[in-house]
């Protein structure tokens, strides 16, 4: 009996045992589960998170794609056709739209006007495949760079007068216009000893003529060999200006502060310019596309043209109306006269309209006109400091000379009429130069033409890279429409229609809406942040 209890006893514990492990894999199971439902949890988590970031990066990437789209159509010279019937304040805006895969993901922008000619507002929609929206807006400034000339010559490095003269002229003076006497063989000067066309003004000039620099340099302004300044001689600082004891300048005071000049941007050509060679006669034009005048009379129709190496020798070029001419390269004038006019006439006074060539001398002898001829020169590719630029031997060029990479010399009785910018200038021949015996006193003639003192002129016409004011990323784009202006509301009223697809881009459909505004203004705008790549 005994044996039988120990025996009972034995199993009972046996079976105590077999439920303990049961429970410690019960628990242990359920452990596991419920760990493996938190990180499968967590791993659906992620995954959603991962795909709304892919999603937001998509949409974003997108309004940045719309942004590029945008920067394209403000850099071209052509600005887009802006609607601007639609709104109440007569600003408008640009739309366009484009699908960057097959699978609905797409970009859209609005370029709209402000009270800025300057200056655009953008609005940008990004739209990712699964429809989520990111919104940017944007300030941009496209300004194409312009210059006015307040001086009769500047040399940005180096200026020197030798046996010169600088003044001032008014070609468009109310009572007596810009002429020459009619002395020698031609209507604009005469031959001297040498054999040099020598024009003469029939107007007396004035204290205008100023003269600058912007080097520090002690000596790069100098004006020797009895030159004379009748206005200011400006340098870097004080000791920049050298004046021998023959030299005068009517402004006592020059050259004791320092020059305030604007800047001077680089020439670039237009693409849409009218090659020279183009209208020019083919014997004037040689294999590498360079143009030489020799003993010849033309007139450029007035418009944009673009030149390699232009020669004129014992010639005469003049405008017919205004004209701007790139040169890309060299311009020597000898013996000869460059000059702008006004729209040219016939001796009973009816405007003509020439052909490609034809003979100035059988025209009514024109008023000449500087802000016509505008003549932008910048160095040929791969030269540093470029050719020199020369108006000599009794020449007349009557324009706006604009060459800051280039070095520019006057000299031998020639005369410009208009305004000079250089990167260095000499006007008359040194001491020590071949042929010095030729300039005589106050023989090369500068005259600061006032017609263009206001006059503003664009060495790159065509507009450069937009640059981004600043940017901001909307989260909610309909809330943000109620921090501008009312303008700006029925703008966004319609690119909100356009976007949700209850308007045709081209054909807006804006709620009305009363009142104006100017919405971006380009006031208090300034800074912020700009968009990759920009």
């Amino acid at each position: 009996m005994f044996h039988r209890l120990a025996l009972t006893g034995f199993r009972r514990l046996t079976n105590r045992r077999g439920a303990a492990f049961l429970l410690a894999v019960y628990f242990a199971s359920l452990m596991l589960l419920l760990l493996g439902g938190v990180s499968l949890q967590r791993t659906i988590v992620d995954v959603r998170a991962s795909q709304v970031s892919r999603d937001v990066h998509q949409s974003y990437w997108a309004a940045d794609a719309a942004f590029d789209r945008a920067m394209t159509v403000l850099r071209a010279s052509q600005l887009p056709a802006f609607n601007d019937s639609a709104f109440s304040d007569g600003l408008g805006c640009s739309y366009g739209s484009f699908t960057f895969n097959e699978t609905g993901g797409r970009g859209d922008y609005a370029i709209c006007k402000t009270t800025n000619p300057d200056q655009f507002a953008v609005e940008l929609m990004g739209r990712s495949p699964t429809a989520t929206e990111v919104w940017v807006s944007g300030l941009i400034e496209r300004k194409i760079p312009q210059v006015t000339l307040s001086h009769a010559v500047v040399g940005l490095e180096d200026l020197t007068l030798s046996k010169a003269t600088v003044g001032g002229v008014n070609s468009r003076h109310p009572t007596h216009p810009l002429t020459f006497s009619t002395v020698g063989f031609a209507p604009d000067g005469f031959n001297d000893g040498f054999g040099y066309r020598i024009p003469r003004l029939t107007q007396a000039f004035n204290d205008k003529g100023h003269i600058a620099t912007k080097s520090t340099r002690q000596g790069a302004l100098s004006i020797l060999n009895h030159s004379q300044v009748y206005g200011a001689a400006m340098a870097g600082t004080p000791g920049t200006l050298t004046v021998d004891s023959t030299a005068t300048i009517t402004e006592t005071a020059s050259g004791t502060t320092s020059v305030v000049l604007t800047e001077f941007p680089p020439v670039q050509e237009p693409s849409t310019a009218t090659p020279l060679q183009q209208v020019m006669p083919t014997s004037f034009v040689d294999n590498r596309g360079n143009v030489t005048m020799t003993g010849q009379s033309g007139i450029l129709e007035q418009g944009t043209y673009q030149a390699k190496d232009l020669t004129l020798e014992d010639s005469r070029l003049a405008t017919n109306g205004p004209v701007d001419l790139f040169v890309v390269g060299s311009l020597t004038v000898t013996r000869s006269n460059f000059y702008g006019t006004p729209l040219l006439t016939d001796y009973y006074g009816s405007v003509v309209i020439p052909s490609s060539y034809l003979s100035i001398m059988k025209l009514a002898y024109p008023d000449y006109s500087p802000p016509n001829l505008r003549i932008f020169i910048r160095p040929a590719d791969g030269e540093a400091q470029g050719d020199w630029v020369r108006i000599t031997k009794g020449s007349l060029v009557a324009g706006i000379l604009y060459a800051p990479a280039m070095r520019v010399k006057i000299d031998r009785k020639s005369m410009l009429l208009g305004g000079v910018v250089s990167k260095t200038a000499q006007i008359g021949l040194l001491t020590n130069e071949l042929e010095a015996n030729t300039e005589t006193f106050e023989g090369t003639k500068v005259y600061y033409d006032q017609a263009v003192s206001n006059m503003p002129f664009k060495p790159r016409p065509e507009s450069p890279l937009p640059q981004v004011l600043f940017y901001h990323i909307n989260k909610d784009r309909r809330a943000n429409a109620s921090n501008r202006s009312t303008g700006n509301q029925e703008r966004l009223a319609q690119w909100f229609n356009l976007v949700d697809g209850k308007a045709v881009v081209g054909t807006p459909t804006p709620a009305p809406v009363s009142g104006g505004g100017g919405g971006y203004s380009g006031g208090g705008c300034n800074g912020g942040g700009i968009l990759p790549g920009y």
